[in-house]
């Protein structure tokens, strides 16, 4: 025996309906309707979606509490509902959509098993008789409402069931749900290798490996083409830079700050009489009138502006 409900809406009403089906061991079937329920649609404007949705909760409710006080040994539990939108919301997490679709998806996910929940077309779901109406006389000589849609009655490998995958590839932006707010912290790690190792000539060498395993990974190229065996001096040599940025944003992270914002920084600042500025690889460097002094090295007329607690300022 198995149970087999059926839910659906309308601007007008809701509704759902049971049947139970029984088959023996000769292969004969039988559905029968085992009760209906219905509900007029709330006088406030409700989408058609949450009405749908108001239909499967129903349709939990009332199977919920037939089966607990039938007391028949149930092979399957099936849900029906011809709309596609309240079978993504049942599949998918309760957490995922607005405070409305949420309370109802998460009761329905408590009383029922996601696997017990299929799509039906609207042309064989029972339950649109209930949220369209029907006259009586053509109620009682409707197969449809009694015995459930004809293919019921048949095993289950006849049976056209839609895969979940095949509905939920037809939404891309499902309704109802729920705007993330994300608050992003950008922590940085790069200061940790500065306090790890003692020896200038030895982090050259780590950073210089890291940074050709991360343009490695990032690169397209053929693997024949990239960098690999023993590091080359200029691959240690760019490291310099590299290293200099790292201490510089730990120690000056503000001062780095406001000369990307407004060139110079605030009077307050350690480094104002230094008049420091950025050089295109983004490194502080000390300015001044040094700048003239042609018969001086550049890196002499302006240094990078190094901590005095920084590695590089010891050796």
């Amino acid at each position: 025996m198995q149970i087999h409900g059926f839910a659906d809406a309308s601007e007008k009403a809701y509704g759902c309906c049971l049947y139970l089906k029984c088959s023996d061991n000769a292969g004969n079937h039988c559905s029968n309707l085992l009760c209906a329920k219905s509900k007029v649609a709330p006088m406030k404007t409700v989408s058609l979606p949450r009405l749908e949705l108001c239909a499967a909760q129903l349709l939990t409710r009332v199977a919920y509490e037939i089966i607990s006080k039938m007391q028949l040994k149930l092979s399957k539990h099936h849900y029906w509902t011809d709309f596609k939108v309240t079978l993504c919301w049942i599949k998918s997490t309760s957490k995922k959509w607005k405070t409305f679709v949420s309370h109802r998806v998460g009761e329905i996910q408590e009383k029922t098993s996601l696997t017990e929940w299929f799509h039906v077309k609207g042309s064989e779901n029972p339950a649109d008789i209930i949220s369209r109406g029907c006259c009586t006389t053509e109620l009682s000589r409707d197969t449809l409402w009694w015995h459930g849609p004809e293919w019921l009655i048949r095993n289950e490998e006849n049976w056209s069931v839609i895969q979940q995958e095949e509905i939920s590839n037809e939404f891309v932006d499902m309704p109802e749900q729920k705007s993330l707010s994300v608050n992003g912290v950008t922590t940085s790690e790069n200061n940790l290798i500065i306090h790890r190792y003692s020896s200038i000539k030895k982090m050259s060498r780590i950073v210089a490996y890291c940074m050709r395993f991360k343009s490695n990974c990032l690169s397209r190229k053929q693997n024949n083409e990239r960098k690999n065996g023993f590091l080359l001096p200029y691959a240690i040599k760019q490291t310099k830079t590299i290293m200099i940025k790292i201490v510089q944003n730990h120690y000056f992270f503000r001062e780095v700050q406001q000369l990307q914002t407004n060139n110079q920084v605030l009077k307050k600042s350690p480094l104002y009489r230094l008049i420091p500025y950025l050089d295109e690889a983004g490194v502080i460097h000390v300015g001044g009138s040094l700048k003239y002094a042609a018969s001086i090295s550049t890196f002499r007329r302006h240094p990078a502006v190094l901590p005095s607690k920084s590695i590089f300022a010891q050796n």
